[in-house]
């Protein structure tokens, strides 16, 4: 059952950015909230990482960088986030968010 306080939207989405650090989480959040591509970032400072990397499994630290922002703006995104990166390949996802509180979604879309 679909709450009524809830609004259905598809152009709002969820990025899902990993950064070598916390620090580097911040810089490309903050330019990411200069330039108007996110209304809100979320970091999440310490996560442990395993990936496979050059045919072997690599274990280490890093942080997640969560970005609040419209479908409209992904590719804007994914440009500025390569560009500030310190991976030659870094993680950069986008999930599109089927529901938001209407009074939420209002404040992030006057934000960006």
């Amino acid at each position: 059952m679909i709450s009524k306080k809830t609004t259905k939207i598809k152009k709002v989405v969820l990025g899902y950015i990993i950064t070598k650090n916390k620090r580097e989480a911040q810089s490309i959040g903050t330019v990411l909230l200069k330039k108007k591509l996110a209304g809100c970032v979320n970091i999440i400072p310490s996560i442990e990482s395993c990936y496979y990397w050059k045919n072997k499994i690599e274990k280490g630290h890093e942080s997640i960088l969560l970005v609040k922002s419209l479908q409209s703006k992904t590719q804007e995104i994914i440009t500025e986030v390569k560009r500030l990166h310190s991976y030659s390949v870094p993680c950069i996802m986008f999930v599109n968010i089927s529901e938001i509180n209407p009074e939420y979604f209002k404040w992030l879309t006057d934000s960006i």
